[in-house]
């Protein structure tokens, strides 16, 4: 993809490659960037701090979990949607109601308590057996990002993951209209367990100048 018109790369993060691991702003209207490793949680962050109209989010998997979340990546990313509402954003999440096994409760449920719980809107994804919300998807006033990576541990911090982030109001508009559908067919969340009140030290925001 190097070399393209409006396409740049990102390097990896603090991964420790010999590629520059600073991310590059966008180009131009139709620019496009290419988001790898741990930069992931870095570019969730910028999209939803930049957001003024709109933040919609569908996700498979978010592992709100202190035991996991070592370096507190996807507390960071939830705060920062969280910020988005308080500014007034219209801010949607979609959640897949994944489990394990025979769990009563999904793994996702603490992230969507701690979301709920802070006022922004949140759907659980229910669907039928063997039909998930498989998406990992932001939709920004006129920027998408979309990718391989889920907002968990492994997805922001560990995994060799893929992401693009796209400004384009055509695109956004298009997938707005998709993320429509499936906020109709999800269903509200309705807590199941006690609120979410995770304690420890205040995240760090990620180290990416995404300009």
């Amino acid at each position: 993809m190097h070399g393209q018109r409006g396409v740049t790369s990102l390097g990896s993060g603090s991964r420790g490659t010999d590629v520059d691991p600073r991310p590059i702003p966008l180009l131009s209207a139709d620019g496009c960037l290419v988001v790898t490793g741990d930069d992931l949680a870095a570019v969730a962050v910028d999209e939803a701090e930049r957001a003024r109209t709109r933040l919609w989010v569908s996700m498979f998997l978010v592992g709100l979990s202190a035991a996991d979340d070592l370096r507190l990546s996807v507390r960071f990313v939830l705060d920062a949607v969280v910020r988005a509402h308080r500014r007034g954003v219209d801010v949607r999440v979609i959640i897949d109601d994944f489990r394990f096994g025979t769990a009563r409760v999904s793994i996702n449920s603490p992230a969507a308590g701690y979301l709920a719980d802070r006022g922004v809107p949140v759907r659980i994804w229910v669907g039928t057996p063997g039909r998930a919300s498989h998406s990992k998807l932001m939709i920004g006033d006129e920027t998408v990002v979309c990718g391989s990576g889920n907002w968990t541990p492994g997805g922001l911090d560990r995994n060799t993951e893929l992401a693009l982030r796209v400004r384009s109001q055509e695109l956004a508009s298009d997938l707005a209209g998709r993320f429509e559908l499936g906020w109709a067919e999800a269903e509200p969340w309705i807590p199941r367990e006690a609120p979410v009140r995770l304690v420890g030290a205040t995240p760090a925001k990620p180290k990416a100048d995404l300009g």
